[in-house]
């Protein structure tokens, strides 16, 4: 085990406690898992740190790298069958038969740990509930909503200095925080918050700026789930802001979008039409592609698709869909396919 505080490589037959006073949460001999690699995803979703990450994008950098195989159980229930039918064989055909049978056996392995599947998500939470009882809540997790009352000393020309360029609406509370406190608000020009009115004095805000410029553009971003979906339509055909519904420019995701992201598909929910929360996509992702889809005024899901294609274009300012680079791309590795 190697020890996430001080690097050691600490036996595991000398215990659960590193040298150095580390105190290891998961036991690798029973649960096939060190503390190193929970750790590790939260390096990752955290940007070593400096970045807000929701339990979702937590799952998704842990789960993409932590697969199980699909076929093991049929591998062991079928073991004993296919040696007795080998041994059959070779009394009839011979060493030949053998052989062939074991080839298609190990063949068969191979295309099973192809299709591996990653960890559930609710085990995951299982992990996460642990990890959090011995070490704490790790820094910057998003779990509860925290921006329901204005900070220390608002005020609200300090507020909105950077100037407000469109309203931004999402369906969960978390997502306004993710967005916000990774200062998304500000570099977008958007004001941020949720489709039922979270938090309530920006809510206000959005109607006097709604009421002072009736032009003043609003976007939906939700999740490609049932509760994101319903969420969409409730809005417009009730909007809760002073805006005609036609007006209301939907960039969410649906289910039969799944099938545009890599990184969806490397969580077994790439066939098209599974529910899928829109923060399972890596922030650095979800960040370029929300700025990409303002500017351009087209759903995420639209970019995704000239992505997977291939097809070159920009957004309104000059933004391309091409751009990997991870300060400011879609993510370290391609999310379309």
């Amino acid at each position: 085990m190697k020890c996430p505080s001080c690097g050691t490589r600490w036996k595991h037959a000398d215990g659960m406690m590193c040298g150095c006073g580390y105190q290891f949460v998961f036991d690798p001999k029973t649960e096939g898992l060190a503390d190193g690699r929970f750790a590790a995803a939260l390096r990752r979703a955290s940007a070593n740190g400096t970045r807000y990450f929701t339990a979702n994008q937590l799952y998704s950098e842990f789960a993409r790298r932590s697969r199980t195989s699909a076929v093991g159980p049929f591998v062991a229930a079928g073991l004993a069958s296919l040696l007795l039918i080998g041994a059959l064989l070779y009394q009839r055909w011979g060493l030949a038969a053998v052989g062939a049978l074991f080839t298609l056996l190990l063949v068969g392995v191979g295309v099973g740990c192809l299709r591996s599947r990653p960890i559930p998500k609710e085990r995951f939470d299982q992990l996460l509930a642990r990890w959090v009882a011995a070490k704490g809540h790790p820094d910057r997790l998003i779990t509860t909503p925290r921006l329901d009352t204005p900070p220390p000393r608002w005020a609200e020309h300090d507020m909105y200095d950077y100037g407000v360029r469109c309203i931004l609406l999402v369906d969960r509370p978390e997502i306004v925080d993710l967005l916000v406190l990774n200062g998304l608000h500000a570099q977008e020009g958007a004001l941020v918050l949720s489709m039922d009115g979270y938090p309530q004095y920006l809510t206000d805000r959005a109607e006097g700026l709604l009421a002072q410029y009736p032009d003043l553009p609003v976007y939906l971003l939700h999740d490609a789930t049932s509760a994101g979906i319903a969420a969409a339509q409730r809005f417009h055909a009730r909007p809760s802001l002073p805006v005609e519904p036609e007006r209301v420019i939907d960039l969410g995701l649906y289910p039969s979008d799944t099938r545009h992201f890599r990184r969806l598909k490397q969580l077994g929910l790439g066939s098209g039409n599974e529910q899928a929360p829109l923060d399972l996509l890596p922030y650095p992702t979800l960040q370029r592609a929300t700025h990409v889809a303002l500017a351009a005024g087209v759903p995420i899901a639209v970019l995704a698709m000239r992505q997977a294609a291939g097809v070159g274009g920009t957004g309104g300012d000059g933004a391309t869909f091409h751009d990997s680079d991870t300060r400011g791309g879609w993510d370290d590795v391609s999310d379309f396919g």
